[in-house]
């Protein structure tokens, strides 16, 4: 068994002193302020990828109070899923993961709770390039009591510059997604809600 902070790391380091990287297949478990312990995966849409996806939400949940899977998948610039988005992120779920981050689209996408566990499908690209897009912050909050909550804090890249939106442009991004989302709404204070 691996210890908190050890795997595959390429570049570590460190968020709100929690040890994080680029990961090529597997970390973890990695230790949230010496209480939580969260599995990270990063994959491809590949057969391969989904093939160590899976088997890392399994194993990940044996070692890790959480696993977040961080999938590269979607069709660029297009904010309609593909079939492989909806119905793999499904099976990582029931593997055990217990959210599910898309990126690679380069444009944000929707949302949708599936056995009460969010898979955001696209966050989009929060510093890339000089094109000018709406973007945002996907932010998990946990409670003392493990308990996760889910929040969107809309923003705008432009010349690559990013600026956290404020008012009608908030508003303007929050309904965009709502729009895409297939079960899920981001309320007036950003919080990610199940709809039925």
């Amino acid at each position: 068994k691996k210890g908190p902070a050890e795997g595959r790391f390429k570049d570590k380091v460190r968020v709100s002193g929690m040890p994080c990287g680029g990961v090529s297949e597997v970390t973890g478990p990695l230790t949230w302020q010496g209480v939580f312990n969260l599995g990270l995966f990063w994959g491809q849409r590949s057969r391969r990828g989904f093939h160590r996806g899976n088997k890392f939400c399994s194993n990940g949940k044996e070692k890790s109070d959480y696993v977040i899977a961080l999938i590269h998948w979607g069709k660029e610039d297009s904010h309609n899923l593909e079939p492989v988005q909806v119905e793999t992120s499904k099976l990582y779920i029931e593997a055990g993961a217990d959210v599910i981050v898309g990126t690679h689209a380069h444009t944000l996408q929707g949302i949708e709770f599936y056995n009460d566990r969010p898979i955001i499908y696209n966050i989009g690209d929060f510093i890339f390039n000089n094109e000018s897009k709406d973007t945002g912050i996907f932010q998990i909050k946990l409670n003392n009591d493990g308990k996760m909550t889910y929040h969107f804090i809309p923003a705008h890249q432009e010349n690559e510059y990013t600026d956290i939106l404020h008012n009608e442009e908030r508003t303007k991004v929050i309904n965009d997604i709502n729009s895409w989302s297939i079960n899920a709404k981001i309320n007036e204070s950003g919080q990610i809600e199940k709809t039925s």
